[in-house]
């Protein structure tokens, strides 16, 4: 009997060796804990200088600056300006990435665009005109009764103007 007794006990090398097993895997967990929030801390503070670099007018890797452009800033302002000219509308979201993006892509002279802003939460919004209007998406450009949804490169918004004249 005192045989069949110690035959289902374990014997003290085993108990050592799960132990041992135990501590390693509780230690390459933890450290997979410590590189996953390390990870995590690195990459938001990653981000957050890009943005600060970006806000300062310091590119980032692919050339892209704040509110600059890569076309001639006076070319911009005669193609704001014949746009406010031609009758064309330029409808939108604060906090809308393509709205910011084509709002960029004029620089400075994007203050000489009309420009209704569609965010309620917003500082001069007026969303009672996009509701007006039916637009729905941003950005969307507006001449007379033609709608032109989605961001447009400079060079396509002549295109629009040519053809719209």
């Amino acid at each position: 009997m005192e045989d069949t007794v110690k035959k289902n006990q374990p014997s003290v090398d085993s108990i050592k060796k799960s132990v041992k097993t135990l501590s390693v895997l509780s230690v390459l967990i933890l450290i997979a804990f410590i590189a996953t929030i390390a990870g995590i801390w690195y990459s938001n503070n990653l981000e957050q200088k890009r943005n600060a670099d970006l806000a300062n007018g310091i590119p980032d890797e692919d050339g892209a600056v704040a509110g600059a452009s890569t076309e001639n800033p006076e070319s911009l302002v005669r193609l704001a300006e014949n746009l406010k000219a031609a009758g064309f509308m330029l409808y939108g979201q604060s906090g809308d990435n393509k709205t910011l993006k084509q709002k960029d892509a004029f620089g400075q002279a994007y203050t000489i665009l009309d420009y209704v802003e569609c965010n309620p939460k917003a500082v001069n919004a007026n969303p009672t005109e996009c509701l007006a209007r039916g637009i729905e998406r941003y950005p969307s450009w507006v001449k007379g009764d033609k709608v032109f949804v989605g961001y447009k490169s400079p060079a396509e918004l002549e295109e629009m103007l040519v053809e719209n004249q």
